[in-house]
Order: structure tokens, then sequence, then C-alpha cells
């Protein structure tokens, strides 16, 4: 295995134990047996100690992760790099993108927030000044750009196609930035406004939105798993292990939301969660849809949409998925989990063996 592979592993199998709670020098054991050091011997020789001590490290290693063999270790961190990998996979390939900021610092350091991010930043290469005709040339998905030096960059209809407007379906998407704007997006969904200030990390995120070009696509960027406890009707616990803009999984973990006859869809419940401590959110939620019976690893539950939303708590929703799914992106960035899931299959006749 090259030196880089072993990098990519290590990176994933770090990232993985430390979640597992699992000691240094257990790291050190499944990262070998991840490289395909298998034998309890081949582990004891390469890491100078005793087979004995091999074993209780990995009857360690067994009990933090809830498996009982080598085989059941592999298949749970091949299970967890494919999880990473899935959170990149909102699109076939990473986004391209131009950035045509105001000031080459604020170019710099936001070019650096959309690459750790996973995105494919283009670099214009000339000095002279940039034109639509160019944003073309170079086959970019989204332009980012200062109001100031955006009109040049952007389409216009002429007066037969329908009036001297900014914006277009075909070609790039648009995220300016100015001071004297607000949010919003055209009819095709690949145009926003950003008002200043505003941060790096908002301006990626309206970056994802743009470059998509499905309500479907959308729909799954703005959907992240979470684990947070919830009160149903006033008085009944349950978890949420999915959040988007708009609703959530609730779990059936009460008696009472497990009988068919509770929470059927079309019903309305009163739901109360707090995303941050102390701070509860209050809404009325619509069951859209039930699934009674566990299956493919998914829990009994049901799918809500939010009703009543307050702009404050639906503020701190889209705030609080944003900076979660930013996060995923980029720990996935930083695990390269595509290359650890083929680096994992070559591992597995060896561990099987």
């Amino acid at each position: 295995m090259q030196v880089h592979d072993i990098a990519t592993l290590s990176t994933h199998v770090r990232s993985f134990a430390r979640n597992a709670s699992l000691t240094p020098r257990e790291q050190d054991v499944l990262l070998l047996l991840a490289t395909g050091t298998c034998s309890v011997g081949e582990l004891a020789r390469a890491l100078g100690i005793k087979a004995n001590t091999v074993n209780n490290h990995l009857k360690g290693i067994f009990e933090r992760t809830g498996v009982a063999s080598k085989a059941e270790l592999l298949a749970v961190l091949f299970a967890d790099a494919t999880a990473r990998h899935a959170a990149t996979q909102l699109f076939s390939r990473p986004p391209r993108v131009l950035v045509a900021e105001r000031g080459p610092k604020e170019q710099q350091a936001l070019e650096l927030q959309l690459e750790r991010h996973g995105l494919s930043v283009q670099r214009f290469p000339d000095s002279r000044p940039l034109t639509y005709e160019e944003v073309i040339r170079l086959r970019v998905d989204v332009v980012i750009a200062d109001e100031k030096v955006a009109r040049p960059l952007m389409p216009r209809y002429t007066h037969e196609e329908g009036g001297d407007e900014l914006g277009g379906q075909q070609g790039p998407g648009y995220v300016v930035l100015g001071s004297q704007m607000s949010g919003t997006e055209n009819a095709y969904g690949r145009f926003a406004w950003l008002r200043r200030p505003v941060t790096n990390d908002r301006i990626v995120f309206a970056t994802l939105e743009t470059s998509l070009s499905s309500p479907y696509e959308r729909s799954r960027l703005v959907r992240v798993p979470i684990d947070v406890s919830a009160i149903v009707a006033g008085s009944m616990w349950s978890r949420l292990s999915n959040l988007s803009y708009g609703g959530a999984f609730v779990e059936l973990a009460h008696e009472h939301l497990r009988d068919p006859r509770n929470a059927e869809v079309g019903t309305t419940m009163q739901l109360t969660f707090e995303l941050t401590p102390r701070e509860p959110i209050h809404t009325q939620a619509t069951v859209l849809w039930r699934r009674d019976a566990p299956g493919s690893g998914r829990g009994a539950g049901c799918g809500i949409r939010f009703d009543n939303l307050s702009a404050e708590n639906s503020e701190r929703i889209q705030s609080f998925v944003r900076t979660r799914r930013l996060e995923a992106l980029a720990a996935a960035v930083e695990t390269r989990p595509r290359r650890a899931v083929e680096l994992l299959k070559t591992s597995a006749p060896q561990l099987l063996a």
C-alpha cells in the first residue's frame, strides 16, 4: 500500500476511533487491521508487543464498537466510510466555482473555504477584466461576485426575449454579494443575493444551493441527521433523528405514539425540542407519512412538517442545518472517504481469511 494511501486510511481510522473512544494503542491496532495486517502474530510483531496484549486490545476494540470479530469490525469501518462518502454525494462531481470578489484577500479566503468543503475553484489566469463570454468559456457552474463587478459577468435577455433583465436559465448560477440587497432568487433558483456583511460559510452554502438544479437535490442538501430529544403533545418523550428546514423525522419512542391509531397521517401535534441548551423551539406539526415497522436499518417513526414556526425559530433551524451540512462536507473532504472505502475493500479478503 502506498504511503499516501496509508495516510488516507489513517485519517479515517483515527476519526472513527475517536468517536468510538478507543485508546491510542487500540487505534494503532485498528489501523494495522485496516491496512491488511490481520493475524495476531503479525500485529504483535508490528507493534513490538506480546500476542496476549494484542488480544486484549482487540477485546477492547470489539467491546467499544459492538462487534465480535475482525470481519465485523471491517464491516463497521466500511459502513462508516460509506456514510462519510455519502455526505459528499450531493453532486455527480464537485461544482466548479469562479470567485470575483472586490479584494484579493477576501477572494483568497473565500476560495480556501470553498475548497475546504469540496468545491472546485476555477481561477481566471488572465489579468484583463472578466466578461460573460469568458465565464461561459470557463464552463463554471456558479459565479460568486461582488455587486460592483457582477454585472459584466451576467447574461442579459434581449428585448425580444422578454426585456433587458439580468439572469437566465442557461449558463452558470450566480451568488451576488452586496450591501443594498436582500436575499432572493430568480425563477430558476440559479440566482441569489446575499447582503453584506456575510460570513464565508453562508456564501459557501448559498453556492451549494445555487449549484443544484432539482428540488430533490436541494432537499437532500438541507436535510441532516441529528439525535435530539423532543416532547410530543406536551408530555410524550421522543427523539428527532433527521431535521430539515421545514420538518423532521420523529421516532415512535413512546407507547402512545406506536399505537397505529395515534399520530396518523394528516394529524397535527405540538412539538418541542432544543437545538441549543435552554433555547426550546415550539411548533405545531403535521404528520406527512408514517413507518410503523423498522426496516433497512431505519427505526419506526413519522415524517412531520413544521406548520407555524416563528421567523426566529425558522432562522435558528436553517442556521443549524447549514452548519451541520458544512461540517459533514468538510469532514468528508478531510478524510477522503471515497478512497477510504476503496482501500477498505482491498482489506476485506485478508480480514475474512
